[in-house]
């Protein structure tokens, strides 16, 4: 005899409204202010960290070259005075943050930033090649002639990185207003791929033994270039076309001058620890030779004890962003 057992299948606890009370949690989740300020915040603060793992490859570029102390010493001299000025023009992200309402004014703002960072361009470039370049790196450093040289050089070669990379900030400060904090990140993580690539392709390159001081500075143009682009890419297709084309602000240079003045004397007493430390420590080194030495294992170290809380500082864009009403949000976050 044929005996059929029929089994009973378990009953399903996924019924629509299990499914449906599943999706409002996931709905509150996403909508939390503690979830939306985080997933705003964690790609900014990674920016921070990406520089400075940046740092770490740009110095390797270096190692390979036959006079590493000598070329990681100016490279570090040369690169800390364009970081100071860079840093002091970052703060012009605010203004894209805060001060940019339509496109007249962000067209003005844009040109206070071009001309503001293009002077800042020209003060290197008078530093690497007057006399007052010879005091500030030989005289006052107290470093060999031969270091002196290769910093003059890289300041050269630097000059244009702080046009770049202020037009990159003060770009990425609007996309910043309409919470594309993510772009902003990706762009950064892109910073760091294109120098990694750029040191992986020059290390091959007869520029290793005839000029090793130019191999860390292509590198890090090559990822200044490639931020600026894919910031520059994203807000004009993701916020540009949404500005208003009517004038709106009547934000004058005064009042321009009188928000970001303010923000980078702060940042400028904040980053001017960092020369002044090469300074004391090559200035009171025995030796040229032992300055050059100090400068350069000060270069190689300084930025890994500055990762674990140098993203603190990305913590100020988020009142100003999350107290806008008008951009996707019928409330502010922060209250």
């Amino acid at each position: 005899d044929c005996v059929i057992t029929h089994v009973q299948s378990r009953p399903c606890h996924c019924t629509p409204q299990s499914e449906l009370r599943n999706m409002r949690r996931l709905t509150r989740l996403l909508s939390n202010d503690y979830f939306i300020l985080a997933r705003f915040l964690v790609p900014l603060a990674f920016t921070t960290v990406v520089v400075d793992v940046g740092e770490q490859f740009l110095n390797r570029s270096i190692s390979r070259t036959a006079n590493v102390v000598e070329t990681l010493a100016a490279f570090g001299l040369a690169y800390v005075f364009v970081k100071f000025f860079v840093g002091v023009l970052g703060e012009l992200k605010h203004a894209g943050l805060v001060l940019v309402h339509d496109r007249s004014g962000f067209h003005r703002i844009l040109v206070f930033v071009v001309s503001l960072a293009a002077s800042v361009s020209l003060l290197l470039i008078i530093i690497a090649k007057t006399q007052l370049g010879v005091w500030l790196i030989e005289d006052l450093h107290g470093v060999s002639s031969s270091v002196s040289t290769l910093t003059h050089t890289a300041l050269t070669f630097l000059s244009l990185y702080p046009l770049i990379d202020a037009v990159s900030w003060y770009h990425g400060g609007v996309l910043l207003q309409w919470r594309h904090s993510t772009l902003v990140g990706a762009a950064s993580m892109a910073d760091i791929m294109a120098q990694i690539f750029s040191v992986a392709i020059l290390l091959y390159t007869p520029l290793v033994c005839n000029k090793p001081i130019v191999v860390p500075i292509l590198a890090a143009y090559g990822g200044v270039i490639t931020r600026c682009t894919i910031i520059l890419i994203g807000f004009y297709r993701l916020v540009y076309p949404k500005l208003q084309k009517e004038k709106t602000s009547k934000e004058t240079l005064r009042k321009l001058v009188a928000f970001v003045a303010p923000l980078m004397m702060v940042l400028a007493v904040q980053r001017i620890s960092r020369p002044m430390i090469n300074l004391l420590v090559a200035r009171f080194s025995p030796t040229k030779c032992q300055a050059a030495e100090s400068v350069a294992v000060l270069t190689a170290s300084y930025p890994l004890g500055h990762l674990p809380y140098g993203w603190l500082n990305q913590l100020r864009p988020v009142s100003p962003t999350f107290q806008k009403k008008h951009l996707g949000s019928s409330r502010p976050i922060i209250a």
